[in-house]
C-alpha cells in the first residue's frame, strides 16, 4: 500500500510538469508527445538493459549508494544535510570518493526520498528533466534555423544512441540538462536578442558547477566555445569579421588563445599534465578493452604523438564504432547509426554552400570548433567503443544537426513536415 501512494503521487506530479512543460511550449509542432514517450521509455529500457545484459553497471551502483543516504535522511535528517551541503561524512561510510560520483549520488539522494526509494520512479525524473532542457533548447534552435526544423528536431530526439544514454538515472542525463541550459540561454541573449533575467543567469551558473564537478571534460570545451562565439560576434558586428573567410579564420585563432588559456582552468587541463592525462586514461581503458576499441599503438604523451594519430582520432571519435569494429549484438545499432552519420557526413561536404547569414555561420563555427575538440579528446582518452559512444552525446545531437541542416531532402521533408 505505501509503495502504491508513492507511484500514485509521483506519477500524477510528473503528469503535471508534462501538462505544464507542454502548456508554456511556444512550437506548434505535433511530436511533442511521441518524442517524450521515447524519452520516458528509454530510460526505462536503460534499466532494463543494464538488469538482463550487463552483469553490472553505474545505474544501479548509483542507485543503491544514494538509496542509503536516502536512508540516512529517514533516520537523522541534520546529519543527511551536512554531508549533502558540505560533504560531512562523519559517522557515514560512501562507497565513492571520486568527487563527481559524490556528488551524483547526492542528486540521487533527493529522488529516492521523493520517490521512497523506487529506481524506475527516480528514472522517469530524470527522463523527463533531460527531455525538458532539450525540448527548451528546441524551442531556441528552431527560432535561428526555421529554414530546417527538422534537421533540429531529429539531432535533439532522433538520435537513438543520443536519446537511449541521455534518459534515465546516469550522469549524462543531468551533463545534457547543463548544456542544454547553458547553451540555450546563450543562444537567446546573444542571437536572438531576447531578454535574459536573472533567474536564467542564475540557472546557467549552476549549470556551469554543475556541469564542471560532474563532466569537467565537458564544460572545458563548452565554455571555451561559448567564450570564442562571443568575441568573433563581437567583432563581426564592428565589421572586423564579416566575411565568411574572416569569421572562419578569426574563430580559429581566437580558439586558439581560449583553448591555451583554459588548460590553467583545471590540474588535468595543465599543459604539463593533459598530455600524460591522455595517455594514462588510454592505457587503463585499453586493458579492460578487449577488442572493442581504438587503437593507438605507442601513443606517449608528446606532442608529435598527437599528431600522429589525430586524423585516426577525429574519425574515430565521429563515426565509430563502424561495422567492422561490432563485437557484440547490441552493438549493431550503433555501427548502424554510425554508417548513416557517415554517409550523411559525406553528402553534407559534398553539397556544402554558405549560410544565409553570419549569425548562422558563427554557429556553425563554434559548434564545429566544441565537437572537433570534444571527439579528438574522447577518442584519444577513451578508446573502448562502449565508453566512447556513451560519452560521445556531450557533442553528438550537434554533430548530426551539422550534416542534416543543408541536406536537400532533410530541408524538403522539414517544409512539408512544418509548414
Amino acid at each position: 500500500m505505501h509503495s502504491v501512494v508513492y507511484y500514485v503521487l509521483n506519477l500524477l506530479t510528473l503528469a503535471a510538469m508534462v501538462y505544464a512543460l507542454r502548456s508554456y511550449s511556444h512550437s506548434k509542432v505535433n511530436f511533442f508527445w511521441l518524442v517524450l514517450f521515447i524519452k520516458l521509455t528509454a530510460g526505462i529500457a536503460l534499466g532494463l538493459v543494464y538488469t538482463n545484459y550487463y552483469s553490472s553497471g553505474d545505474t544501479f551502483s548509483f542507485f543503491e549508494e544514494a538509496n542509503r543516504i536516502a536512508d540516512l535522511a529517514r533516520s537523522n535528517l541534520s546529519v543527511y544535510f551536512d554531508f549533502l551541503m558540505f560533504s560531512d561524512a562523519t559517522g557515514f561510510d560512501i562507497q565513492y570518493s571520486w568527487k563527481p560520483n559524490v556528488l551524483f549520488t547526492k542528486i540521487v539522494s533527493v529522488f529516492c526520498l521523493i520517490t521512497g526509494g523506487n529506481y524506475w520512479l527516480v528514472s522517469l525524473y530524470f527522463s523527463f528533466f533531460s527531455f525538458s532542457a532539450l525540448w527548451y533548447l528546441y524551442q531556441l534552435l528552431i527560432q535561428l534555423f526555421s529554414d530546417n526544423k527538422l534537421a533540429v528536431g531529429l539531432g535533439l530526439f532522433g538520435i537513438p544512441s543520443f536519446v537511449f544514454w541521455t534518459s534515465g538515472l546516469l550522469k549524462e542525463s543531468i551533463s545534457i540538462i547543463c548544456i542544454s541550459i547553458i547553451v540555450g540561454i546563450y543562444l537567446k541573449q546573444f542571437f536572438l536578442n531576447k531578454r535574459t533575467g536573472i533567474l536564467h543567469w542564475i540557472a546557467v551558473v549552476v549549470s556551469i558547477i554543475l556541469l564542471w564537478n560532474l563532466k569537467y571534460f565537458y564544460a572545458g570545451p563548452l565554455l571555451v566555445t561559448l567564450i570564442t562565439g562571443l568575441l568573433v560576434l563581437f567583432l563581426s558586428k564592428r565589421e572586423i569579421a564579416n566575411s565568411p573567410t574572416k569569421i572562419l579564420l578569426t574563430t580559429s585563432l581566437i580558439s586558439l588563445g581560449t583553448l591555451l588559456l583554459s588548460t590553467l582552468a583545471h590540474p588535468n587541463f595543465y599543459l604539463s599534465r593533459i598530455l600524460q592525462v591522455i595517455v594514462d586514461n588510454h592505457d587503463s581503458l585499453l586493458l579492460r578493452s578487449g577488442e572493442g576499441a581504438v587503437r593507438f599503438n605507442d601513443l606517449s604523451p608528446s606532442i608529435a604523438s598527437l599528431f600522429e594519430y589525430l586524423p585516426l582520432a577525429l574519425f574515430s571519435g565521429f563515426f565509430r564504432p563502424l561495422f567492422w569494429d561490432v563485437t557484440s549484438l547490441i552493438s549493431w545499432g550503433t555501427a548502424i547509426e554510425n554508417t548513416v552519420l557517415l554517409l550523411l557526413a559525406i553528402w553534407a561536404l559534398i553539397s556544402i554552400r554558405r549560410n544565409s547569414s553570419d549569425k548562422k555561420l558563427i554557429l556553425v563555427a563554434i559548434a564545429f570548433l566544441y565537437i572537433l575538440v570534444l571527439a579528438t579528446l574522447l577518442a584519444l582518452s577513451t578508446p573502448n567503443f562502449g565508453t566512447l559512444v556513451r560519452f560521445k552525446v556531450g557533442f553528438l545531437p550537434f554533430l548530426w544537426m551539422l550534416v542534416l541542416y543543408n541536406n536537400s531532402l532533410i530541408r524538403r521533408l522539414s517544409d512539408r513536415f512544418f509548414n
